[in-house]
């Protein structure tokens, strides 16, 4: 989440809380049908919503 935040520093307190959300969120999906590789979960931010939100 830090590198969101170092990225996107303009983020309101609404957005940051539902990005916050999004791990525990990922995390119960991945264990139910493998929405992302397990070796990739520990990097979500990173891997994941930090490169959608660049395209964004």
């Amino acid at each position: 989440m830090e590198e969101i935040l170092k990225y996107f520093p303009d983020l309101t307190e609404d957005q940051i809380a539902q990005f916050r959300k999004l791990e525990a969120l990922y995390l119960d999906w991945n264990a139910k049908i493998n929405v992302i590789s397990r070796k990739d979960i520990d990097q979500l931010y990173v891997k994941h919503v930090l490169h959608s939100l660049a395209i964004a």
